[in-house]
């Protein structure tokens, strides 16, 4: 009885130590996440403010090439593992050039006054996340925070939005961008057995193409139809619509 006591004890014993060093893991793996992200949003503003000129569909279709080239370069990670953080870096390209193609679309302006206030609301953002990161304990419940945060940010910028669109919408993207990875690492973080840096991997491919296809589908008009030989890049229910001169 007295081993079997023992065994259990230590089982107990095994089991804690299990869950502290998870949790430890999580934590450290919780600070490389928020670098991950402030450099893939630093990426997507870099992109947005340099090219929201260039005409919109071949904005989307370099994005959507950037993303293919994402996706090459995970797969070629599991051989060559220092080619894998190329994944990280086409994917925050094909966010920025498909936001930048919204953008451009709408004639919004990113201007430098827009561009400083969000980056500063960024930064602030990414400075408490980083002091709640390194204070608070319980780092699942910090998990589910920053899954439900963008949730909360996407929804305020969808009313907000007509009273200043330009803002609004580039809030709504980034809830989305953000949402997105939060899940990915709520999944590392609650499931032991995974990797982090294939679900890191897999969220920004993930919302890359979930955003690209959002702005595909509202610059086609829900018809995904185009006229690809056309310097305009317009859709070609458009190009109908046009009377000859």
């Amino acid at each position: 009885m007295e081993t079997e006591k023992n065994i259990q004890e230590n089982a107990r014993y095994n089991d804690l130590i299990a869950r502290y060093e998870f949790e430890k893991r999580v934590q450290k793996r919780l600070k490389t996440f928020a670098a991950v992200m402030a450099a893939a949003a630093a990426i997507i503003l870099c992109c947005l403010s340099l090219c929201y000129k260039i005409p919109y569909m071949i904005s989307i279709y370099t994005a959507l090439s950037c993303w293919v080239l994402a996706l090459i370069s995970y797969f070629a990670g599991k051989k060559y593992k220092p080619v894998a953080a190329l994944n990280a870096v086409f994917n925050s390209v094909a966010i920025g050039l498909a936001v930048s193609a919204f953008f451009n679309y709408k004639n919004y302006l990113p201007g430098i006054e827009l561009l400083g206030f969000f980056s500063a609301g960024f930064l602030a953002v990414s400075a408490v996340f980083w002091l709640l990161v390194n204070l608070l304990p319980f780092k699942k419940t910090l998990t589910i925070a920053i899954i439900i945060l963008p949730v909360a940010a996407g929804i305020y910028s969808a009313i907000s939005y007509k009273s200043n669109p330009e803002l609004y919408s580039l809030v709504l993207f980034m809830s989305i961008f953000y949402f997105g990875n939060a899940l990915a690492f709520g999944y590392y973080a609650f499931v032991p057995d995974s990797k982090f840096w294939n679900c890191v991997y897999i969220g920004l491919s993930f919302v890359a193409v979930i955003i690209i296809a959002v702005v595909l589908f509202i610059v086609s008009e829900g018809d995904f139809d185009f006229n690809f030989y056309d310097l305009g890049f317009e859709p070609k229910d458009k190009l109908r619509k046009k009377k000859p001169k």
